[in-house]
Order: structure tokens, then C-alpha cells, then sequence
């Protein structure tokens, strides 16, 4: 009884997110999870190299909880279409998980850098003007307080960095549901994706 109510107890949960490229520097993502104040998951982009100078990507993980079901996705597909159909697949979870999210705190900071003032100047009011839509967009009927949107154009530096910090509630019964939505989309996709036929 203990553990249903702690199911549907909604958690406090937060994820920071920072990925960006530029000079000298090639693309790079690192993230971070906690639960409770707890931090549960950490990882980044290029992987760190072990004791064996081997990387060990996170993602390597990922793969294997979801069965390889992505990569059979992805692999009959070379123009874009297998990317297109694991979007289709993320969209009911992520649907379901924005009606049963509050989001408590989001604050999103970008840099962005170009060699011409002017291009720099209307690349950070379009990334002001995007990220504002995607964060009430993601807050859907509980929008965050406080919500703090940042783009800061850099004339001296070409590239972006972008640092998303967001602490919301969800109960994790509302997570394993979208998780089952998730494999069950993915199911559908992989299934579809199969060829019919016998090769002439």
C-alpha cells in the first residue's frame, strides 16, 4: 500500500541540460537528473574515456533498455524517414506526460555568436521568440513560475551554448505510463517498418 501511494505521490524532479558548439570546440551535450534533490543520472556528450581509454557512452544504455528497438528503426532508413517515424513515436508520451507535469522552475539561458552584428542580433531575437513558445508550450495548463527566458547575441564568438535548468513534479506512476506508451509506439513503428513482400 506503502508503494501505491508512493506512485502516485508526484515527485520533485529536476533536469539540466547544456549542449552548444563553437570555436574550437565541437558539439558537446551534458545532462543531469535528480530526484529529491538526489542526483540519479549524469552523462555527456563526447563520452569520458574510462581507465581502458575507452568511451562509454550513456546512450549505449538507453539502447539496451529499449531492446534495440530504435536502431531497427533507424537502420532499413537512409533519407530521414526512420528519424521522422521515432518522432512519430515519442509524441503520445510526451503528450501524456505534459497533461500530468507541473512545472515548478524553468530557466533557459542562450548564447549565440555570429561574425555580422546584424544576423547575430536577429538569430537571438528568433531564439528569444522559439524558446519563449517552447517553454509555455511545455508548461501546457501549469505554467512554471518563475519562467526565465535569456538569449544574449556575442559579437565576439562564433557558435551556441545553451543552458536549460527546469524542476517540475510528476508522479513516477505517470512516468512508467509513458514509458509503456513509448515501447508500445516504437512496437508499431518497428512493425511497420518491416518489409512485406518476397524480393522479386
Amino acid at each position: 500500500m506503502l508503494l501505491g501511494l508512493a506512485l502516485l505521490v508526484p515527485w520533485p524532479l529536476r533536469i539540466e541540460l547544456r549542449a552548444g558548439w563553437g570555436e574550437g570546440e565541437p558539439l558537446y551535450l551534458r545532462a543531469e537528473a535528480a530526484v529529491w534533490g538526489r542526483p540519479v543520472l549524469r552523462g555527456r556528450l563526447p563520452a569520458p574515456r574510462g581507465r581502458d581509454g575507452r568511451r562509454h557512452p550513456l546512450g549505449a544504455r538507453v539502447r539496451g533498455l529499449l531492446g534495440g528497438r530504435v536502431r531497427r528503426l533507424l537502420a532499413p532508413h537512409k533519407d530521414g524517414a526512420g528519424v521522422a517515424a521515432l518522432a512519430r513515436a515519442l509524441v503520445p508520451a510526451a503528450r501524456y506526460l505534459r497533461r500530468h507535469v507541473r512545472v515548478l522552475r524553468l530557466r533557459w539561458q542562450t548564447r549565440v555568436g555570429l561574425e555580422e552584428a546584424e544576423l547575430c542580433a536577429l538569430a537571438a531575437t528568433a531564439l528569444q521568440l522559439g524558446q519563449s513558445a517552447a517553454a509555455l508550450g511545455a508548461s501546457g495548463a501549469h505554467p512554471a513560475s518563475p519562467l526565465e527566458i535569456r538569449v544574449f547575441p556575442d559579437y565576439r564568438w562564433f557558435g551556441v551554448d545553451s543552458w536549460l535548468d527546469c524542476v517540475f513534479r510528476v508522479s513516477p506512476l505517470r512516468v512508467l505510463l509513458a514509458g509503456v506508451r513509448l515501447v508500445l509506439a516504437l512496437r508499431r513503428a518497428t512493425s511497420h517498418s518491416r518489409p512485406t513482400g518476397r524480393p522479386c
